[in-house]
């Protein structure tokens, strides 16, 4: 159970009486005594050491401490179209539609298969670390036909085997491809030209999906 704990200091309005603070929520253990385990957030400037989100620059942070704007303002649509332009030069995209999409990654693999597919349709899947184990898993959850692809966790997407696949998928019951480009729990990057390139030689239509969380940006 959780139990909210106090700052033992006061902030004091002018001329008027003490005031608490709300310092952070701490877990109990199912027996009331504290979690030592817990760890809480230090003061200052914290930095995140993980591959995936980066920090975010001093003067990005700063541009944000500002109201927020209305989404229905009249106003608010020529604020924000030049912006899904500039996304375009950002991921080096000419004709390309960008949307923002805000989501963890898990977020993000639901609604690129849900807006795109229906139950039932095969996927070819690579499987070969905990990230692409997932988005299996997740795809299979979602009524999709998952054609897994089982790769030794430590290697990436094999272009030629996908190529096979596709070859001989004479009906095109295949409707998309995923890959997780940068498969960050084993430290492997797989070959997207590669992959796509494979596709298009075995003159397949399906759909290529690719996970680039933490190597798109």
């Amino acid at each position: 159970m959780l139990a909210r704990s106090f700052l033992g200091t006061h902030l004091r309005r002018s001329g008027g009486a003490p005031l608490r603070c709300l310092e952070f929520v701490r877990p109990f253990t199912s027996e009331g005594a504290k979690d030592t385990s817990f760890s809480y957030t230090p003061p200052g400037r914290n930095h995140l050491f993980v591959p995936g989100p980066v920090n975010i620059p001093e003067r990005v942070v700063r541009a944000m401490i500002r109201p927020s704007e209305n989404h229905r303002d009249p106003y608010f649509g020529p604020f924000l179209e030049p912006i899904f332009e500039e996304l375009k030069k950002l991921y080096k995209s000419k004709e390309g539609t960008c949307f923002i999409f805000p989501s963890t990654g898990t977020g993000a693999w639901e609604a690129g298969l849900t807006n795109t597919l229906s139950p039932g349709d095969k996927v070819v899947a690579f499987r070969y670390g905990q990230f692409s184990h997932l988005w299996c898993e997740q795809a299979r959850r979602l009524g999709l036909d998952v054609i897994k692809v089982e790769r030794p966790w430590g290697e990436g997407a094999d272009e030629a085997a996908l190529q096979q696949i596709l070859a001989d998928d004479k009906n095109h019951d295949i409707k998309a491809v995923m890959v997780v480009h940068n498969e960050t729990t084993t430290g492997v990057t797989s070959d997207i030209k590669g992959c796509r390139e494979a596709m298009d030689a075995a003159r397949h239509p399906a759909l290529l999906m690719v996970d680039g969380v933490s190597s798109i940006v």
